[in-house]
């Protein structure tokens, strides 16, 4: 009695895994697509200074987002952020 239980537990628990993976991926992409979409409309060649500091703060709040979601990817993120920052800064990127 007690291994069907435990079948039926273990089938919620993939289930649950599984959502909270897909769940994980569609905040992912889309926060990705937002990024692109803010930054395509908010920064160009006659951009305001008004018009950077809402890109920052739209992509401040989609990373926290995203931390909010996964510690794991945000902290990837900003180890990759932190290294092409650098990389910009010493001019290795050319």
């Amino acid at each position: 009695m007690s291994s069907c239980s435990e079948k039926k537990k273990d089938s919620n628990d993939t289930l649950e895994n599984l959502t909270k993976v897909v769940l994980k991926s569609i905040v992912l992409v889309f926060s990705v697509f937002t990024i692109i979409i803010a930054k395509n409309h908010l920064i160009n060649q006659s951009s305001t200074l008004f018009n950077t500091i809402l890109y920052a703060v739209i992509v401040s709040v989609i990373f926290s987002i995203i931390g909010f979601t996964d510690n794991y990817i945000f902290t990837n993120l900003a180890v990759g952020l932190g290294i092409g920052l650098a990389m910009e800064i010493i001019k290795i990127n050319k």
